[in-house]
């Protein structure tokens, strides 16, 4: 239905499965003008917008999404992480992940906090969340097939390296 704005953003995930990005901004611009209120348009389009070298925009997608809707579901926060912190709101990406239940964390969840801290500095805490997230990968409450600290410093950016160093 053209005039559907979630069956534009359903078709803009699918089509930025395979790496069109222009035509997954144009789905997702379709969506938007179509109904530029809807809370959870806004927040996938937050993040996706980085991708098309808006991360501002992304970011205030995210903004305006969280006014919309304050009760944010716990799927969004990821993307709200994201888009803050590719616009370099880093500490707004740190609350997004914090507000993130424990037990919902997955291996990403663990490595996105640590890289966080590290990042604004916090190097104390993100110590103890790399012993966290490596505890709960080796106790299986974690998604996760390798050891923590292993991929994150694959992951994270170099201003982990004094954390793990």
């Amino acid at each position: 239905d053209p005039a559907d704005a979630e069956a534009h953003a359903a078709l803009a995930h699918m089509i930025g499965a395979t790496g069109d990005l222009a035509h997954t901004e144009v789905e997702f611009d379709k969506a938007l003008d179509l109904n530029p209120n809807s809370a959870d348009l806004l927040t996938w389009y937050a993040g996706w917008a980085n991708s098309f070298g808006k991360g501002d925009k992304g970011a205030e997608a995210a903004d305006r999404a969280r006014r919309l809707n304050p009760n944010m579901p716990t799927w969004a926060l990821g993307l709200y992480r994201y888009a803050y912190f590719m616009a370099g709101r880093v500490e707004d990406a740190l609350r997004m992940q914090e507000r993130t239940p424990r037990e919902n964390y997955r291996r990403q969840d663990h490595i996105w906090h640590a890289m966080l801290l590290a990042t604004i500095g916090r190097t104390d805490d993100a110590h103890a969340a790399v012993a966290i997230g490596n505890l709960a990968v080796t106790r299986g409450s974690a998604t996760a097939s390798s050891q923590f600290v292993g991929p994150a410093a694959i992951v994270l950016p170099l201003s982990l390296a004094r954390v793990t160093t």
